[in-house]
């Protein structure tokens, strides 16, 4: 499932091609407007309603889903290439979830209006649209299905084997990975201890290795 999980991320953000998408590919690279956003700041508001189509062409973004009560979880990290906002294109919802910013981000924008304002390039975005769309409920699936199957301990290896870097390695507090899992910070200490404890991983503050 791991395996799967990210390559399903990583073909997320490697949509948007030329060789797929030629025209919007082109208006994206030649009459976007680049906007950055610093690590906190949100790109997209929940229930923000945005006339226009996203590109994260640099840096890192959060997916944060807050409850009515107040309560947050952190249903995904975007890497650059993700889409933002595609749904919107299609079924004029408001956005589901804050997109915020986890490292300095470049976004580039195009307006709905440009895009529909030429047929090829409506119809090359509503393809798009439909193929993020598809792709993020294939990511949701798989998220609602870890967190409905697995222990603990595996969501938690899970959700570390997405994040990781080259060396294994996730800078994240436990804190942080309790916003993730929607669980308290507290179960997350302990079964980091006991990961630690079966060899599985190396804790260190602020930051966990996988152990392969």
């Amino acid at each position: 499932m791991q395996l799967e999980n990210r390559a399903e991320l990583e073909h997320f953000c490697s949509l948007l091609t030329e060789q797929d998408y030629p025209n919007l590919y082109t208006a994206f690279m030649k009459n976007a407007v680049a906007k950055r956003f610093e690590p906190g700041e949100v790109i997209v508001f929940q229930e923000e309603i945005l006339q226009r189509l996203g590109y994260l062409s640099a840096g890192e973004a959060e997916i944060h889903l807050t409850s009515f009560e107040g309560d947050t979880i952190i249903a995904e990290r975007f890497p650059p290439g993700s889409l933002l906002n595609a749904p919107r294109y299609i079924d004029g919802k408001g956005s589901p979830a804050d997109v915020i910013a986890v490292k300095p981000c470049t976004v580039l924008f195009l307006p709905y209006r440009m895009l529909r304002s030429d047929s090829i390039l409506d119809a090359e975005t509503l393809r798009l649209a439909a193929h993020t769309t598809a792709v993020l409920y294939r990511l949701t699936e798989k998220v609602y299905r870890a967190a409905m199957l697995l222990p603990l301990k595996e969501r938690i290896i899970h959700r570390l084997f997405l994040l990781k870097d080259e060396n294994n390695s996730v800078d994240i507090t436990a804190e942080k990975l309790a916003s993730y899992l929607g669980v308290s910070k507290y179960k997350i200490h302990r079964s980091l201890n006991e990961l630690e404890k079966e060899s599985r991983i190396v804790n260190t503050y602020g930051s966990v290795t996988l152990v392969e």
